[in-house]
């Protein structure tokens, strides 16, 4: 067989096809999480924006045995209530729970998104006194992501909870 540069291209892209299509069959979920202090008087308000993409969002509902579709408030209060569970923050001596508040849900593009406000005293100090844990998206596999960024002053610090998530300060010192 004689190999010119037709055969030469279709053979690399099916050689390419083969490796990408597995490629996609094993990704992370993944998802991220937006926190940002915002001084207000005597309070800090902590705002959250959780993203997650579709695909991901759904797979989820597969895994928890719930109807696979985002597309009315029913849906987004299920996703909402899987934040509240599965992302949680604490007082670290105390270990009481600080719940922070639904403000609302929405799809943008390819992702779902859902924010949260949390009040807290001003004078709390974020690094000692706060610890933060993730479960989200646990249930889809051992190697799930959830990345956090925090924005304190203008600061960002990041935190990554993959596998068992554990009890971390929300901020390093």
């Amino acid at each position: 067989m004689k190999i010119d540069r037709r055969n030469l291209l279709l053979l690399g892209t099916a050689f390419g096809l083969g490796w990408s299509l597995p490629a996609q069959a094993h990704r992370m979920p993944m998802s991220a999480t937006e926190i940002v202090a915002r001084p207000q008087g005597a309070y800090l308000y902590l705002d959250f924006t959780h993203r997650m993409p579709i695909h991901d969002a759904l797979s989820l509902f597969a895994a928890l045995g719930e109807k696979e579709q985002i597309q009315n408030m029913r849906d987004f209060a299920r996703m909402g209530l899987y934040y509240e569970k599965a992302f949680h923050l604490r007082r670290k001596k105390s270990h009481q729970p600080l719940a922070p508040k639904a403000i609302g849900g929405e799809i943008i593009d390819d992702y779902f998104f859902f924010y949260q406000e949390l009040q807290l005293p001003r004078s709390i100090d974020l690094a000692g006194e706060v610890e933060i844990s993730s479960q989200v998206l646990a249930e889809l596999a051992r190697d799930w992501l959830h990345h956090i960024n925090i924005t304190v002053d203008g600061k960002i610090s990041s935190l990554t909870f993959t596998g068992k998530g554990k009890w971390r300060p929300l901020l390093r010192r």
